[in-house]
């Protein structure tokens, strides 16, 4: 008899459990948000092509970074004494721009005369032996078998590691410094004492050095692929694959080919080859050594390319193309969450499917936050989520990211879920996805739901328009996005012309404000596009006053005829 009560409980029990499971899954279901793919900006954070420290001042080529190249005498001034001036006021001036930094030191640059070294005074002043060669123009190089030298290296890396480890301007230190340019070597001299064992202990000491900032070395030597450090192939395209000593082939010698799973790599696009190879058959000037071929092998984040700048018409465009191949690439395919709810205080799911499409993972913890825009487009909640980017890996694969809204209570209406990647530096590039529905503030929109009754009308158009004609484009634009009602603020812009001829006509550029979908505001500027040559830009500023508190749409129509192209949101607050 017992047996029989207990048999009917256990039955019971099942059967209402699975009831309760049923009743859960169908409570909880959330409807697809399918997104579609679009190509992400050659600018994106942390990849693509690199130009040298001051572009951001002169150029609107798509770099995200700037490389850094200091002496090593301007840091060290005496013995363990350092003046961090040069690099900090450089990597000031490089984050003004919205860009990171690459920061590598030398002691040695060919070319420079002996005033112009950078070995520091004191060394030189204390008998420091100096090898005089004539490769490469000329230089001076310090004698590597003298242990005051190593000691000054080694005290001043972990200076350096100590001072900027983690500084959020900064996306790679190189572990540079010895050797002809800092890259390791001093070939064809092989009596200037420079050891491989001497290479490996100074990799180490950045990798002890740097525990939150990426560092890489310009060649793996023994030990380098059990340390946290990645690679620079200084000769991409060149020695990159097929000799015998090429970067490719060293890393296979010394098993570090996949390196790149958890630590960025770069380098330098071969400067001979700066001028041509986008405008070459396969991207490809040395047989076997294909642009492809060799992002294929080395999986590079960054590529130094000083030239990127001074190109024009399809060599211009290619290389643009090429930069978007570096590095990761972040496509989200699904969206699912609930299509409505209810105005009462309440928590729901989300889940996320997410691909790298790229070569190379991202490498820093950025926040991703989750956030509710009411159809006036103000941002009504934001969740940070305990997701990390750096997990989704470089295979082509669905990530599945979840989370839960908490608290959430809404007005009636129609909402749009979004979210981002929020780069630190607060001017920085944003982080775009390969999607259509991404916008110009850095915010992708995953779909809508509805609060209450409110119905969801269809939206013709969600991608961001970024061409107003053939020829004319805004590269960039420059304003604050929190402002204090009644207050003078500037709106800037960058334009380019890519055609060969100019706007003829007489009009003038307009800024638009939106507010709840409708213009509130239009203001007719100065700034005229027939001042834009060919295959130049142009900035242009304005200052603007008399604003009432809210959220607005920003959008700047470059001629009569033009398509308004939004810039971003402008929120304004008491």
């Amino acid at each position: 008899m017992k047996k029989k009560v207990f048999g009917i409980v256990l039955v019971l029990f099942i059967i209402f459990n699975q009831f309760n499971v049923l009743n859960v899954q169908a409570g909880s279901s959330l409807k697809k948000h399918k997104l579609y793919y679009a190509s992400s900006p050659a600018d994106n954070p942390l990849k693509g092509f690199v130009g040298f420290r001051g572009t951001g001042s002169y150029t609107d080529y798509p770099y995200s970074m700037e490389y850094l190249v200091i002496k090593l005498s301007d840091i060290v001034v005496g013995e363990n004494k350092y003046d961090w001036s040069v690099l900090e006021n450089q990597l000031k001036e490089v984050a003004s721009y919205g860009r990171h930094s690459i920061v590598s030191f030398h002691m040695d640059m060919p070319g420079y005369s002996y005033g112009e070294s950078g070995i520091p005074k004191y060394l030189l002043n204390s008998g420091l032996k100096v090898n005089y060669y004539s490769q490469s123009g000329g230089g001076y190089s310090p004698d590597y078998t003298d242990a005051r030298l190593w000691k000054m290296i080694y005290n001043f890396v972990n200076a350096f590691g100590r001072k900027y480890d983690g500084d959020k301007r900064i996306a790679q230190v190189e572990s540079s410094i010895v050797g002809f340019w800092g890259e390791w070597h001093t070939y064809p001299y092989k009596n200037f004492g420079l050891k491989d064992a001497d290479l490996s202990k100074l990799a180490r000491t950045y990798d002890n050095a740097f525990n939150k900032t990426q560092v890489s070395v310009r060649y793996p030597k023994p030990g380098t692929s059990r340390m946290r450090v990645g690679y620079s192939d200084y000769s991409f395209c060149y020695e990159t694959l097929t000799d015998d000593w090429s970067q490719y082939k060293r890393l296979k010698q010394f098993g570090a080919t996949n390196y790149w799973k958890k630590n960025m790599g770069g380098g330098e696009l071969y400067p001979s080859y700066y001028n041509r190879i986008f405008v070459t058959k396969g991207w490809c000037v040395r047989s076997g050594e294909s642009f492809n071929a060799c992002v294929k092998a080395l999986h590079p984040s960054w590529m130094l390319y000083g030239a990127g700048h001074r190109l024009t018409g399809a060599n211009r465009e290619n290389s643009i193309n090429a930069a978007k191949r570096l590095g990761y690439n972040f496509t989200v395919t699904a969206a699912y969450f609930k299509n409505k709810i209810s105005t009462k205080k309440q928590s729901f799911p989300i889940k996320i499917h997410i691909k790298n499409i790229g070569v190379a993972p991202f490498y820093y913890k950025w926040k991703m936050q989750l956030a509710i825009f009411n159809s006036k487009g103000k941002r009504v909640k934001t969740i940070n989520t305990k997701w990390d980017i750096r997990k989704i890996a470089a295979d082509r694969k669905i990530d599945k990211l979840s989370a839960k809204i908490k608290n959430v209570k809404l007005k009636k209406g129609v909402y749009t879920m979004a979210m981002r990647v929020q780069n630190p530096l607060t001017n920085g590039n944003k982080l775009k996805f390969a999607n259509k529905s991404q916008k110009a503030n850095g915010w992708l929109e995953l779909g809508r739901f509805r609060v209450g009754k409110a119905k969801i009308k269809k939206v013709k158009n969600n991608k961001d328009t970024t061409s107003t004609s053939r020829s004319y484009k805004i590269t960039k634009a420059y304003y604050k996005e929190t402002i204090k009602a009644g207050r003078m603020f500037n709106i800037g812009a960058r334009i380019r012309n890519y055609g060969i001829n100019r706007y003829t006509g007489n009009d003038t550029v307009q800024i638009l404000f939106y507010k709840n979908k409708k213009l509130v505001r239009k203001i007719i500027t100065d700034w005229k596009i027939r001042n834009v040559w060919a295959n130049t830009n142009a900035y242009f500023n304005y200052n603007i006053k008399g604003l009432s508190t809210g959220t607005y749409s920003l959008k700047i129509k470059l001629h009569a005829r033009g398509i308004p192209v939004e810039i971003g949101d402008l929120y304004v607050k008491k």
